[in-house]
């Protein structure tokens, strides 16, 4: 592996200026560390030798370093950046993956399961950058409450840099979120808790609504919710993606530029099916995880031209200020990359998620995943139909939805609340929405919901802290 692409890991701090270098054509490969320097986490792969981690699946080392079977001792850090050694093997597949040109690495939001590494080439990303500013009618400056080292949040500054914009960031609980100033457009990147909670503040929900745009995903948009937002003056936009593609790709329901959606085959999704997603905005592999990544990642044909102008035009990085704060310049249309930057050619990828959907005229509707879905009774159970119902009652993540095993029933359909919220009442105010199969046998009081680090609600942890409640370990 060539010095310039020894992986390198940026802390938050640093990662916007790492970003930056990169699209500038630094060709490293940048790892988005998170803000407690949390090592990677790597999930076992059958298809490599060695042990495997024992428990959940999760093999974590020091912070800034990852071991796997025959790994020689981290490398010397560059610029003050740890670095990461990997077995030959691994190694040589995430140059191939990268390419010359570099990439990010970034972690799934592991809230079904152990998180995996995300490789998304440089190319990938300044695809989705150009898809997503397209759509929105131009680039523009951007703000996000979100954590930078998921994909979501980093893809906040890819796009700012891009563009030649200022980028921001926020508290999560958007305590100190500020009018956007200067040139529009302005963009802001939320999740839907973090919008359910803006409403509730009037002021708050005042500075929301002079964005452009607020992009809400992360997780599924409640229609109510949704209504409530554009009551309030506020130009929400539903987004769906993940970490496998840079990002949101389907804004609204309908996907951005160059990318297109199919539905495959899948027992019980009815007229649906499970989401594919095609385009140049796909990741190259899972890090350590070949047998995973051919499992779900296939060849497609060529990426629309209706990109190739985007990039060009994306790929000027014409204003040193746009990660600064003071308003940046943004390249002219149809400007030429900066001297010495060229615009890296796309590879256009198919990607077989684990979600479920189905057509509403042309608009996709995510419904689930195909991991949502559990038997209780001899009944079918999906999860996140009954999230929505409960979003729906009770407000966005308010009361989340979880399963335990059971030896009568298979799985028990439970639910958990930081508030005031009793079985009982769940029981009540559910009434006929849900099936009785549905119905949760039981609300567990917590004193604040246990969320993944992309700031999901973590059903694994729910699940556990019910084990530990049955077996009295509360006490």
């Amino acid at each position: 592996m060539c010095a310039g692409l020894t992986p390198r890991v940026a802390s938050p701090a640093e990662l916007p200026r790492r970003l930056r270098a990169l699209l500038r054509g630094s060709g490293e490969i940048v790892i988005a560390a998170s803000p407690a320097g949390s090592a990677l986490d790597l999930a076992p792969d059958p298809s490599l030798p060695g042990p495997k981690p024992a428990g959940p699946g999760r093999q974590r080392g020091r912070a800034g370093s990852v071991s796997l079977p025959g790994s020689a001792p981290p490398a010397a850090a560059l610029d003050g950046l740890p670095a990461l050694s990997l077995d030959p093997e691994t190694a040589g597949q995430l140059q191939a993956w990268a390419g010359a040109d570099g990439a990010v690495i970034v972690p799934t939001s592991g809230s079904t399961g152990c998180p995996r590494q995300v490789i998304l080439p440089v190319a990938a990303l300044r695809a989705a950058a150009a898809a997503a500013h397209e759509r929105l009618g131009g680039p523009g400056s951007w703000t996000t409450a979100l954590p930078t080292h998921h994909v979501a949040g980093l893809m906040t500054i890819v796009r700012a840099c891009l563009a030649g914009r200022p980028w921001r960031q926020t508290a999560g609980d958007l305590a100190g979120l500020r009018r956007p100033a200067g040139d529009g457009p302005h963009y802001l990147s939320l999740v839907p808790t973090q919008l359910y909670r803006a409403l509730a503040q009037p002021a708050t929900a005042a500075v929301l609504a002079a964005f452009d745009a607020v992009l809400v995903g992360g997780a599924s948009l409640d229609p109510a919710l949704r209504d409530a937002a554009l009551g309030q003056g506020l130009r929400v936009i539903r987004t769906y993606g993940m970490s496998e593609t840079a990002g949101g790709v389907v804004y609204d329901g309908e996907p951005l530029p160059g990318l297109s959606v199919s539905l495959r085959p899948w027992p019980g999704a009815g007229t649906g099916g499970r989401i594919a997603i095609t385009g140049p905005t796909c990741f190259a592999g899972y890090l350590g995880q070949p047998a995973a990544s051919a499992a779900v990642l296939s060849p497609a044909a060529a990426p629309p031209a209706v990109l190739d102008g985007a990039f060009e035009r994306e790929a000027g990085l014409s204003s040193p200020d746009g990660l600064s704060g003071q308003p940046g310049q943004p390249p002219a249309a149809g400007a030429v990359p900066a001297a010495g930057v060229s615009a890296p050619a796309a590879v256009c990828r198919t990607f077989l998620t684990s979600d479920l959907g189905f057509w509403d005229g042309s608009r996709l509707q995510v419904t689930g995943r195909i991991d949502d879905v559990v038997q209780s009774g001899g009944a079918d159970v999906d999860l996140a139909a009954l999230q929505r119902q409960l979003d729906a009652v009770f407000g966005s993540s308010q009361v989340v939805a979880f399963a335990v095993p059971d030896l009568v029933w298979g799985s028990r359909i439970m639910a958990a609340t930081a508030g005031p919220v009793t079985a009982d009442d769940v029981a009540d105010r559910l009434g006929g929405r849900i099936a009785a199969a549905a119905r949760p046998r039981a609300v567990i009081r917590v004193e604040a919901m246990p969320l993944t680090s992309s700031g999901k609600a973590d059903r694994r942890a729910l699940a556990t802290l019910w084990e530990e409640f049955a077996r009295g370990d509360n006490r």
